[in-house]
């Protein structure tokens, strides 16, 4: 049976309305542009551990403001309200309140900068030998603590008192008038690594860019966004039992606790990281607000202030 054109331009305008991941993907890009981001929308980047070619979704670098960077490898699931994703949950211990850095200190002794300033001065040596990325930066965990005076200096997470365990994807079986519900997290967790590897190739390029007027710090965090009302969380208490019922949510921090080590270049750091962001649409403008605006403007809250900063690269220069 032939399909008029005018009826196949309604059936294609209603599934892309709710059935599109790609138009969903836009959205999300509109957000984060939104935000003065700059995007990379579906490149391609080499799986660090499978070795193939995979594509990504977005990426996304704020322009750098007093040697800060964001940097984050945004991965889009377009799933239905009807099928919901479900993180399971327990509470967050005090010492996971944390949150990674990569602080890529002043390398002014580096080959790049060292020979600048040798062809400014007709200065003529021997060539060193470049600085590499692990003498000049390192991995620093901002925890929550407090400094003298009693000043709170939070991480990202120290208002948290749960964060995402697992995961599970609802499914539906059978027709309409004879439905069943089942969980399958392969689906899932496929996006969901896929969010995890794509942050490789940023955490590199944080470490291995040089600079020479001061230390820089970069925030590198995958996030997986999914489309508002399709995300729930159950709570557990430590005994395993059910802490109320399910209920919506626009965020959820997912607890990975992953060290890349093997997937970075030789002579690379290594990167811990904590937790992946699980969020909504509107999710995702709640955490870009949280990290980026302080009362009446960007204040970048999750960068160490600089007496902190000053305090992390004496302390690594002083352990090389």
């Amino acid at each position: 049976m032939t399909v008029k054109p005018d009826d196949m331009k309604a059936i294609l305008m209603k599934v892309l309305d709710e059935d599109s991941s790609f138009s969903f993907e836009m959205k999300v890009l509109q957000e984060l542009r939104t935000w003065k981001f700059y995007c990379e929308h579906s490149g391609v980047y080499t799986d660090p551990i499978t070795k193939l070619n995979r594509e990504f979704d977005i990426r996304a670098w704020l322009e750098p403001r007093n040697g800060w960077h964001i940097c984050l490898g945004v991965e889009c699931k377009n799933i239905s309200a009807e099928a919901p994703l479900v993180i399971h949950s327990t509470s967050l211990q005090l010492n996971e309140k944390t949150h990674s850095l990569i602080i890529n200190h002043s390398c002014i002794s580096s080959y790049k900068a060292w020979k600048k300033r040798r062809e400014g001065s007709n200065f003529i040596a021997p060539l060193i030998h470049p600085i590499q990325a692990s003498e000049r930066a390192f991995n620093f965990q901002v925890t929550h603590r407090v400094k003298d005076g009693g000043n709170v200096f939070p991480s990202l997470y120290s208002t948290f008192s749960y964060v995402g365990r697992s995961m599970d994807k609802l499914k539906i079986r059978g027709k309409a008038t004879d439905k069943s519900y089942y969980f399958d997290d392969s689906e899932i967790y496929a996006k969901f690594s896929q969010a995890q590897n794509s942050i490789v190739d940023l955490i590199e390029s944080s470490y291995c860019d040089e600079y020479e007027d001061m230390a820089h710090q970069f925030f590198v965090l995958p996030i997986l966004v999914v489309p508002d009302g399709t995300l729930w969380e159950q709570k557990y208490l430590e005994d395993g039992q059910r802490h109320g019922v399910p209920e919506p949510v626009e965020r959820i921090p997912f607890y990975v606790n992953k060290t890349y080590q093997k997937e970075l270049h030789q002579q690379t750091p290594e990167f811990f990281l904590r937790f992946v962001e699980v969020v909504t649409s509107s999710g995702l403008q709640n955490l870009l607000k949280q990290m980026l605006v302080k009362d009446d403007g960007f204040d970048y809250t999750v960068f160490l202030p600089n007496d902190d900063l000053a305090a992390a690269v004496k302390k690594a220069k002083s352990t090389d």
